[in-house]
């Protein structure tokens, strides 16, 4: 049976010490600096083939806003889908397809454990609709739990801020108050 590690994937566009992902990344595991999704999917890969390792918790470590997580477009807005993680607005299906590259990121299923979990740390992530949207479109399509915040966030400060939404692999969104929509 293969090991399991904890991963820490952090946008590295604009990645300085003043910058939040540079406290945010502690204590997250193992950290990858990416510069777009193709860059994580491939890194992600190699490092559970190289070490013969699944992950059981990886963290998007980047900016935000809701349903959107920056991987790789620092504190610009990716509209492309290349350097983030957003729902394609075309698509009106329940549990939305991923835009752009973010449409293959299924290909590190075979990298995760069992159980895994998928944080996505970027501020207010799971806000509103579109957070949710999102939140059931990573979680489909990589069958784990996913979770993120409403709020804006401080790596300063220990702990989410705002309130903490989670979706399961079947795509059910878990409430804060630990009701199912």
């Amino acid at each position: 049976m293969a090991g399991s590690i904890d991963l820490c994937v952090t946008d590295a566009n604009g990645f300085g010490v003043f910058d939040y992902r540079f406290l945010n990344r502690y204590g997250n595991g193992q950290e990858i600096r990416v510069s777009s999704i193709n860059d994580t999917i491939g890194q992600i890969i190699n490092i559970a083939n190289q070490r013969s390792v699944k992950i059981k918790n990886l963290y998007f470590n980047g900016h935000g806003a809701p349903g959107y997580q920056g991987v790789g477009s620092g504190t610009g807005r990716d509209t492309t889908g290349n350097k983030s993680l957003q729902v394609d607005p075309s698509d009106k299906s329940w549990n939305g397809q991923l835009l752009g590259a973010g449409s293959s990121l299924f290909l590190i299923i075979d990298s995760l454990a069992d159980g895994a979990t998928v944080t996505l740390s970027g501020c207010r992530v799971a806000e509103g609709t579109d957070g949710k949207v999102l939140l059931r479109a990573v979680a489909t399509t990589l069958n784990v739990w996913v979770q993120a915040a409403d709020a804006t966030q401080f790596a300063w400060i220990p702990g989410w801020e705002g309130k903490v939404w989670k979706c399961s692999p079947d795509g059910q969104i878990l409430c804060p108050n630990g009701d199912y929509t």
